[in-house]
């Protein structure tokens, strides 16, 4: 699938678009923190992978487009380091998520590790 970025107006994040779960609902990871919120953080809402299940509409200043914005990938690479960027936009994260785990341990949003298929 081609990746598909997502910026949200209301949140001030860009998440990278996953496809949609066996309900419909667009499923998103994180790779931005809320910028308004000083409990969100890049440790604890972008670095356990977080993986987001919605049906939001789109709103007056959201932007989905097929790239990320140069300054986006240069905050991200300088938060995260290269080899993690890579992983978040790169990673087939959809046919590894078992949805009864997301539903148990989704508290808007749900980390990758708690979701995670069984292997």
């Amino acid at each position: 699938m081609k990746n598909t970025y997502f910026f949200s107006s209301y949140w001030g994040t860009w998440s990278r678009r996953l496809g949609k779960n066996p309900r419909g609902d667009i499923v998103e990871v994180n790779l931005t923190p809320i910028r308004c919120a000083p409990t969100c953080t890049w440790e604890n809402h972008v670095k356990p992978v977080v993986i987001q299940a919605h049906f939001t509409d789109m709103h007056e200043g959201d932007i989905l487009q097929d790239h990320l914005p140069h300054k986006i990938i240069e905050v991200m690479v300088d938060n995260l380091g290269p080899e993690f960027f890579d992983y978040l936009l790169t990673e087939d994260f959809l046919p590894q998520i078992d949805w009864a785990l997301y539903d148990k341990h989704c508290n808007g949003g749900c980390p990758f590790e708690k979701c995670r298929k069984a292997l």
